[in-house]
């Protein structure tokens, strides 16, 4: 279970594929912080009517939101992200 901050903040991402490949495309957007990741995390992100399944988003106009902060990512065995 991820824990809620009672006053999470609007933050801009950048969107980028997991793995390192150099044609992954990158996109910035505006989201809803709720588990204060800071600058440069890799993050997990719920959109659309995900998004707005929270006790703080629940019915408001909220497109995006961090849902997590990623420890490490695991591709074939091999550790190619660690906080």
């Amino acid at each position: 279970m991820v824990p809620e901050h009672r006053h999470p903040k609007k933050t801009k991402t950048c969107r980028r594929q997991a793995h390192r490949s150099p044609m992954a495309r990158q996109t910035t957007k505006t989201r809803l912080d709720l588990v204060g990741a800071g600058l440069g995390e890799m993050v997990i992100i719920a959109q659309g009517s995900s998004a707005r399944q929270t006790s703080l988003t629940f019915e408001k106009p909220i497109d995006a939101v961090i849902a997590g902060i990623v420890d490490l990512v695991e591709e074939d065995g091999t550790v190619v992200f660690r906080k």
